[in-house]
Formats: C-alpha cells, structure tokens, sequence
C-alpha cells in the first residue's frame, strides 16, 4: 500500500498558542509562527523535551549555525529580528533537503528511520518497541491488559517518538547499544517568552568543540546507511544530535483508532522493522549541549537523574557553576552548566531578572529498565549568575542543607537502634524534609538577591537560612516522633534524638553565630 505522511506540512507538533489552547502543526508552520505560539506541550517529558531537540536541531541546519562568523552577534540580530525568516525555511524544504526527506513512509529515505534492506530487516517486531513509556513484552499484559500485537499507533505519534530516540534511547539487551549521550542525562532547556525564543536559546551558535567537526549532516540528509552494531568513533555534531541508536522502519497499515491517542486515523502503524543501530565509540568526551557535567580527577560525565534525590537540589551545577566557581567533597568535584547556559551567560543583551528553564530526564538502570520520567520547571534570579562567588554561594547553602538532611536521618536513627524499624522513619521524615525546604529555599534565594554585593552576604544568607530550617527540620521531626509509641523507653530514645539533631544542627552553624557574638553586622 501507498502511504504518505509529510511531517513538514502534516499537523502532528503539540504547541500551546496565546490564547491558552493546544494545536498541532506541521514543522514548517511551528517554525514560521514560533513567535506567535508559547510552548511545545506533550503529556510525555521525553516526548516534549524530543519535539524540542527536533526543532531546534533543524534551525542549527537551516541557519549553519556551526559556521557561523561572530555567532554571538548573529543570535542576537535574530532575536531583535523576533521571528524566523519563511523564505529561508522554505528554501531548506524545497532545495537544500527536498520534500521526500520529510515522508515518515518515503521507501528511499524515510524520516529518522533506514530504507528496507533485506539483509537487516528479515524480522519485525511490534511498535510498543517505539515508546519508552510503553511496556512491551510481557509488561504490556500486566500493565495494560492488551495483548502486543493488538496496539496500534497513528503517523502522530510515531513521529513524535521518534523524536525521543536520540535523547532518550537507553541499552536495550542483545547488542542494542545506548544512544550518543550513554545513560540519559537532565536536559536543561532555556525558556524563553515564546517558542521562538526557547528555540533561539537552545541553538548552539559557533562550533563548541573541533573533535566534532565535519561535513557528515543531521540524520534525514545523510546517506550513511544504518548498520545494526555498527561502532562508531567519529561523530559531527549535527550527526551526534541525531545519532541514530536503532535501525527503525515503520510499516504502515489500514486505519483505525490509535491505542496510544485514542484519536481515528485512517493510517496505523502495528508493525515495524527495529533492531540495534550505530554503537558509539568516539574520540574524546561527547557532552551534550542542555545537559550539566560532573569533573573529578578522573573522569567527566553528565549528570543523571538520581533515585530520591528532587531536581531543585542540583540547581547550582545545573543552572549555575562553572567548573572552578565550586568544588565539593574535598575538592574532588567539579562542576559545569549546560552549553545552552553558557551561551545565555555570554549574550551581551539586558537579560530579564528571572532565569527561567525547564529540566526533563528518564530515570534508568544504566542497562533496559526504566523508572521514571522526571520534569521540572527551575527559575532563579539572574543576579546569583553574576560572577563565581555568588554561583558558589547557591551551591554552599545547598549543600549546608544536605547535612542538615544528613543529621536528621542519623538523629532519627536512635528511635529503633537495632531495627530495620528506623529506616522507614529516616526516609519518611527526609522525603518530608525535602518537599518542606524546596518553596522557602527559592524564596530565600529570591529575598537575598538585592543584596548579593554586601560584602556579609555569605553571614546574612546563612543565618537567614538557618532561621528557616529550623521550622522545616522541627516539623520534620515532629511528624516522624509521632508515629512512635511513647513507653518510657521510647520517650528517651525521641529525647536523644533531638537532642543529637539540634546539637549537630547548631554545630554547623556556629562559625556564623560566633561572628555575630563578635559584632559583625548582617
């Protein structure tokens, strides 16, 4: 059967427009109208944060942002341009690509997907392969009650999942490699006042890195054919923001109603060709430009999302440090924000007082198995990003937090001793801890920005932050000691856990106590 599905003209781009309501558009009109449309909005992070990759990767090649002369200077006349120039983007459909590039069902050269080749395509598989948050296997019985060959997905959302591949494709078992970023990082995206702005943002300018230099181009104008296990150990960085992991092709079929979206189409994909892609083995650290990096001694590697461990409590490394604004435990870690934020950091135009961005991340095992998505909204007042003292200053405050949140768990440990008991006392009076402390450190980090320039700011914001943790920590531990019984024993043991609490509470705080007894004024 002969099917069809442009995704440059085909409505299938979630976006929210001014009016507060969602529409869908091709890439053609999502990127003509940026300026008049809010956001990308998807129900899936992964989804969300992929459309956006998608994007914003086509403007660096509609525009050679790599090569281009005084970069800086050009995003900046992009911006007081205010939108994307229609002709140029035309031109890129009709004669730098070529509109069959764009055909999610073109047989030479369908979009991020390989051409049928039947020397790797012998077999196929069933699409639940396409979404991450699809169980598949076994899985989709136990989750969703349908057996794996009855779903079925329509053009829609095919396209949009395969957006999420090289942000978000993990190791899959048998030879499936990860995607060129390794075990998902947090992706940090800059927002700005309209989609037009968030994609200027996020729009690497100038190459950033020689190693990945090149003429090889982004993955629908390659003609590097997809060899399943293939190792690769040279990447261009367009090639390297849509590495290919998996060798895919969609097999169309008659229409229906799409499991994944509910919606009638009169084209549904059951069926797919999917097997092990490029394997990446390249020369030199691949980091990716939204995600952050953790230096040490040894090695440098993005950051990852962490099993209980909130997104708001990395803020200083992923909006904020530079590597040698900071260094933690012992000074054996370093840290470095996203390439984006750097970026942000050097456009020489009056930046709005708010930084606001969005962080997205997929939680895994390192291997096949998934956890969770994560998502969350960070704004923080530009003024912290003013040189490396104040950087570093979010970053120490944080960490002070961190003990804190330390000596409560060892505190609360003196309830149940020799048990296994405490342990659900210590991560529930913690989880606790942190979900109090998020609102009133942004809220602190917001008062305390006028006064970044005091040469006492470190005493003021400390004993400020103290004042406040005391409530956070006291109902912490309030919460966590009513839920034991209250013999006589069990009334000395909630003593002496508070007792060891707010001894090694005051203890981290004395050196700012002491200089206040010594009459420095904060």
């Amino acid at each position: 059967m002969t099917v069809s599905f442009d995704v440059w003209k085909e409505p299938w781009i979630p976006v929210l427009n001014t009016k507060g309501t969602i529409e869908e558009k091709g890439i053609r009109d999502c990127l003509c109208s940026s300026h008049e449309l809010e956001a990308i909005v998807d129900p899936s992070p992964l989804i969300q944060f992929g459309l956006y990759r998608l994007l914003i990767v086509m403007l660096m090649d509609i525009y050679d942002s790599l090569t281009a002369n005084r970069p800086y200077d050009f995003i900046l006349d992009l911006l007081e341009e205010g939108r994307f120039c229609p002709d140029k983007i035309d031109d890129y459909y009709n004669n730098r690509v070529g509109p069959s590039r764009f055909d999610l069902f073109d047989e030479t050269y369908p979009f991020l997907q390989s051409a049928f080749n039947e020397e790797y395509d012998a077999e196929d598989k069933p699409v639940s392969y396409l979404l991450h948050h699809q169980p598949s296997g076994t899985n989709v019985i136990h989750f969703h009650h349908v057996f794996e060959g009855d779903l079925a997905l329509s053009p829609v959302v095919c396209a949009r999942a395969l957006c999420t591949f090289q942000p978000f494709i993990t190791t899959g078992g048998r030879g499936n490699a990860p995607s060129i970023n390794g075990v998902p990082p947090l992706y940090v995206l800059v927002k700005g006042r309209s989609l037009f702005e968030t994609l200027c943002l996020n729009t690497v300018w100038g190459q950033p890195d020689e190693r990945f230099s090149g003429a090889e181009p982004v993955s629908w104008r390659s003609l590097k054919e997809v060899v399943p296990g293939q190792e690769r150990d040279t990447a261009t960085y367009l090639e390297g923001l849509t590495w290919r992991p998996r060798r895919v092709r969609l097999i169309p079929s008659d229409g229906g109603v799409c499991t994944y979206s509910n919606q009638h189409s009169s084209t549904l994909v059951r069926r797919m060709n999917f097997s092990a892609g490029f394997t990446a083995r390249l020369k030199g650290a691949w980091v990716d430009p939204n995600a952050a990096s953790i230096i040490t001694n040894k090695d440098l590697r993005m950051m990852t999302p962490k099993e209980d461990r909130e997104i708001w409590r990395d803020v200083g490394p992923l909006l904020l440090l530079h590597e040698n604004d900071y260094s933690g435990k012992r000074e054996k870690i370093r840290y470095e924000k996203p390439l984006v934020l750097r970026q942000y950091e050097q456009l020489k135009r009056e930046l709005p007082d708010m930084l606001k961005t969005e962080v997205y991340g997929l939680r895994t095992d390192s291997k096949n198995k998934y956890f969770e998505w994560v998502y969350e909204p960070l704004h923080i007042p530009m003024a912290y990003d003013a040189d490396g003292s104040k950087r570093g200053l979010v970053q120490k405050v944080m960490e002070t937090t961190d003990q804190v949140c330390n000596w409560l768990g060892i505190a609360l440990k003196k309830l149940a001793p020799a048990s296994s008991e405490a342990r659900s006392y210590i991560i529930t009076a913690q989880r606790m801890f942190w979900d109090i402390a998020r609102e009133p450190f942004f809220e602190l980090l917001d008062a305390m920005s006028g006064f970044l320039d005091d040469v006492n700011i470190e005493k003021m914001m400390m004993r400020e932050w103290k004042k406040r943790l005391s409530a956070i920590c006291n109902r912490a531990l309030q919460e966590a000691l009513q839920e034991f019984s209250e013999t006589g024993r069990d009334l000395m043991r909630q003593a002496e856990a508070r007792q060891v609490f707010w001894g090694n509470f005051q203890r981290l705080f004395k050196v700012y106590s002491e200089n206040e007894q010594k009459g420095v004024t904060v």
